[in-house]
């Protein structure tokens, strides 16, 4: 997927004919609302497969010795908020790339920082929006077992979460969390006149999901 800079105002507008009671969008022509199979074209996640869940609580020691274990490095008390660790801090120690000579533990331990960015950052970001929860970290553990997990539904559930809390009488915000990039996207499919216009300059990639299509919003590149 590509970046998209979020439409603070279309996204209010959703939220505003979200029904909390019913999950789904009140709009002129009925109700509609995001559906797994949504969740499964837009972003390309898997919506079969393994629960996402795990203990959310572990002692100080156990913690030290996960990071240690699957990262390679010992977060600082300052990046970390409890069971959480920084955004940033995963930002300036896994950028995603390897280098020549790095081993398999290394290039497996630099996966799952990166991954870990993801998860926190964009498929399933909290109300802190700047941390992410170390109980992801514990399902990076074995990278084959990890792609087998349901990731698009709780990617739905939590986007689910946050769109009741932003509906709410008094809400004054998005609550932080929820992939709400992936609303965004679903409706513009579903109402392609509120949708931005291309440049006509980009080139979609076959395997880019229908987000791709949307790329031409922060580059002014042609992908192939």
């Amino acid at each position: 997927m590509s970046f998209i800079t979020l439409d603070h105002a279309f996204i209010t507008a959703l939220i505003k004919r979200w029904r909390p009671e019913t999950h789904t969008f009140h709009l002129r022509s009925g109700e509609s609302t995001i559906t797994l199979q949504n969740v499964e074209i837009i972003t390309d996640l898997p919506v079969y497969g393994r629960p996402v869940t795990g203990d959310s609580r572990f002692d100080k020691k156990k913690k030290k010795e996960l990071c240690k274990h699957l990262l390679g490095l010992d977060p600082p008390g300052e990046v970390m908020s409890g069971f959480k660790v920084s955004l940033n801090w995963l930002q300036d120690n896994f950028d995603g790339k390897v280098k020549e000579g790095d081993d398999e533990v290394m290039v497996l331990r630099k996966a799952r920082g990166y991954i870990l960015q993801l998860i926190g950052g964009i498929v399933l970001p909290d109300q802190s929006s700047s941390h992410v929860h170390l109980c992801f970290l514990s399902l990076l553990n074995d990278l084959q077992l990890a792609g087998t997990y349901s990731w698009g539904s709780a990617c739905l559930a939590t986007l689910y979460h946050y769109l009741d809390f932003s509906s709410t009488i008094g809400s004054k915000d998005l609550g932080g969390g929820g992939m709400f990039v992936l609303l965004q996207v679903w409706g513009w499919e579903r109402f392609p006149f509120l949708a931005p216009a291309s440049n006509g300059k980009q080139v979609i990639r076959r395997d880019s999901p229908p987000s791709g299509r949307y790329s031409f919003l922060t580059k002014d590149v042609i992908y192939i």
